[in-house]
């Protein structure tokens, strides 16, 4: 099984009586999170939660990349098509987007 991070907390959600409709729950905000069990009003309720996530989410990947080009006969060109192409697949094999750009001969 994959390593993973476990994490334990308390969401706390508040509601409120609907003021349109009666005995009707409306949501008040966003949820609020603590790590110690929270004391709560009586329009909370709080709900222990225990998540573990896969270690792999809090790892970037190192890339390193080595390109050695002689020295060209002619001067080559890259057209917008081959960059695109060159993104593409670097984005389908390693998930990682990136911009693939030519800049002028010196």
């Amino acid at each position: 099984m994959a390593e993973t991070v476990p994490f334990n907390f308390y969401l706390v959600f508040e509601a409120k009586e609907s003021r349109h409709v009666s005995g009707r729950w409306e949501a008040c905000g966003a949820p609020r999170a603590t790590v110690r069990k929270p004391a709560v009003n009586f329009r909370e309720v709080a709900v222990k939660m225990n998540v573990d996530l896969p270690a792999s989410l809090f790892s970037r990947p190192a890339l390193n990349f080595k390109l050695s080009v002689p020295e060209p006969e002619q001067q080559v060109v890259i057209d917008a098509e081959t960059q695109q192409g060159i993104a593409d697949i670097i984005a389908e094999q390693i998930g990682v987007r990136v911009v693939v750009s030519a800049g002028d001969a010196e």
